[in-house]
């Protein structure tokens, strides 16, 4: 028998810090508060430099728990008695098929400076060792597309069968695929004090990391894919990246001088750029949760000196992202308001 969950409802917000100097975090997010409206539940756009999270089902498995579970990845309360306390995003599997569920949890581009930068995470699976969740954790280099995630940090083992309900070793009794098995060295599980049962123990949400020194001088993505066939439920909490963040330094396209100032800017923005060839221009900005704050569209601009003002009195002080988007491609510089 699979155990059964009671859902959450609630607005709030998904922190995503980034801040400046070295070894920085570079990306936070706890779930503590209801995410849902700075995570996009759709499909990815296959954008290089997309500053949005993403929520999708890639599936397309109806839900076979009997509860309306959601499709995709969901806010939840933590599984055990111990973490029921702590926000964490859920996804379900549990489906009746034999097809394996594929959710897609995205977080928005990352650029990666150094090789000082680390991903590190908590997981944990409804139950454990039987009907034990699997799931990965991949890295895209290109752009958002699921397609694109061809990297592989971290894989978590799903339960297959039940081999032998003899053994005295109870995860011995079972298989399991590839990859990490939660609880198998009697660590972060719980048991149901009031209906125990050894091959259904609850997983307590356990710390992982990975380094994400390869990827030194590039823009990543990194998804949490939710991979298991007709299981139970996972979840993840805690993500966190840290390295050596950029404020201040200018990311420059070839041909394309761009600069801001007053930086920081207290009333008025002066963006300028300088174009070699005529090109398509706009400009966004985002804020630290990845938000689009500002958008214009400046059309196409000759190739030469530009100046774009911005009036930044209704913004909020922190730290922001300035994006000019050209025919060429994407510039991004630091801007920090007061």
């Amino acid at each position: 028998m699979k155990k059964s969950l009671l859902l959450l409802s609630s607005t709030a917000f998904l922190f995503c810090n980034q801040v400046s100097s070295q070894n920085d975090t570079l990306l936070w997010a706890d779930f503590e508060t209801d995410p849902s409206a700075f995570i996009n539940t759709t499909v990815p756009p296959s954008n290089s430099t997309d500053l949005s999270w993403y929520n999708a089902d890639g599936d397309g498995l109806a839900d076979g728990s009997g509860q309306s579970r959601p499709l995709e990845w969901f806010w939840s309360a933590g599984f055990a008695t111990v973490d029921t306390a702590n926000g964490v995003m859920a996804s379900s599997s549990w489906t009746n098929t034999s097809t394996a569920t594929e959710n897609w949890l995205i977080t928005k581009s990352l650029v990666i400076t150094d090789a000082l930068a680390n991903l590190s995470w908590k997981s944990a699976p409804f139950q454990t060792p039987r009907y034990l969740d699997g799931y990965l954790v991949l890295v895209s280099t290109a752009t958002n597309d699921f397609a694109d995630f061809t990297d592989t940090l971290f894989t978590a083992a799903e339960y297959q069968s039940l081999n032998n309900a003899s053994l005295p070793n109870v995860y011995a009794s079972y298989s399991f695929s590839s990859g990490f098995v939660h609880g198998q060295d009697s660590t972060y599980t719980e048991v149901d004090a009031a209906a125990p049962d050894s091959s259904r123990l609850a997983g307590v949400l356990r710390p992982f990391s990975a380094s994400l020194a390869a990827y030194a001088g590039q823009n990543i993505f990194i998804a949490f894919v939710h991979k298991s066939v007709d299981d139970n439920l996972i979840c993840v909490d805690d993500i966190l990246v840290m390295g050596t963040n950029n404020v201040g330094i200018k990311e420059q396209l070839s041909g394309i001088n761009f600069n801001l100032y007053p930086n920081p800017a207290t009333d008025k923005l002066n963006i300028s750029f300088d174009l070699e060839n005529s090109s398509e221009i706009s400009v966004s900005l985002f804020d630290l949760l990845g938000k689009k704050v500002y958008a214009q569209t400046l059309g196409k601009l000759a190739n030469g000196n530009h100046k774009q003002s911005i009036d930044v009195t209704g913004f909020s002080s922190g730290m922001y992202q300035v994006q000019l988007t050209t025919s060429k491609g994407v510039v991004n510089s630091k801007l920090q308001v007061k």
